[in-house]
């Protein structure tokens, strides 16, 4: 008999030849690692004591549990882009840096997010930036993290990735979902948005490049000044 991979009921999980779970380990597997706490190397600091809003702490504790092991998830991150700046709710660094964005979204303009995004990865502060709607995670959080694992399952667990193919709704099983643009997802009316400054073939064209090349012409302005500077040329 080949071997497989088992689950012995504490958390861990052996793997052997063949790359599959039995079925009958999926219920257990996914009771312990919604029970299980935070593990505790990531208490010091702990970015759960830096969420600012009740779904910041919602997505960090979940993403928390479905990481691998040798990631931090960092909060309130500070960064500098072309004179200005800016506070990023969560980044995740890893052979690229992900930033996820998670406030509501009457905190949130679209434009003003896509030129903020266009200063990000323009200036190299991060790779990734993730726009997600408040209402995404507070309805639909494990699909949210399983679109998140296979737009950048890099920094999920293997664990983590087989859990949360697991908790994922019937919709999103279904051959209506498509993960191939990693660039906006759509559920219910709640939204997830991915920029990247990382080359993509399906979309080589990205707005936020030109704008960052506008911004750049005015060096030194404000954000605020940027903003009127860039909308009036959008927009006028």
């Amino acid at each position: 008999m080949s071997d497989r991979t088992t689950y012995d009921g504490t958390g861990r999980i052996e793997h052997g030849d063949a790359d599959f779970f039995l079925a009958s380990d999926i219920p257990k597997i996914v009771e312990d690692i919604l029970n299980s706490p935070v593990s505790k190397k990531y208490q010091d600091p702990d970015p759960l004591d830096a969420c600012e809003s009740p779904i910041e702490s919602e997505f960090a504790n979940h993403l928390l549990k479905h990481l691998r092991d040798d990631l931090a998830l960092e909060a309130q991150v500070e960064v500098k882009a072309l004179g200005n700046k800016f506070r990023l709710d969560f980044v995740v660094r890893d052979d690229c840096r992900i930033a996820f964005e998670c406030d509501g979204r009457e905190f949130h303009e679209d434009f003003r997010d896509e030129v903020r995004d266009a200063l990000l990865l323009g200036e190299d502060c991060v790779d990734v930036v993730y726009h997600i709607d408040g209402s995404f995670i507070h309805y639909h959080l494990y699909d949210l993290l399983y679109l998140i694992s296979q737009w950048d399952g890099k920094i999920f667990s293997e664990r983590g990735k087989m859990i949360l193919s697991s908790l994922r709704s019937e919709f999103m099983r279904s051959d209506f979902v498509n993960c191939s643009d990693k660039s906006c997802y759509i559920l219910g009316g709640s939204f997830v948005r991915r920029r990247t400054r990382i080359p993509s073939e399906m979309r080589p064209k990205e707005h936020w490049r030109h704008l960052h090349k506008r911004a750049r012409e005015h060096s030194g302005k404000s954000f605020s000044e940027l903003m009127e500077l860039l909308s009036s040329q959008a927009f006028g």
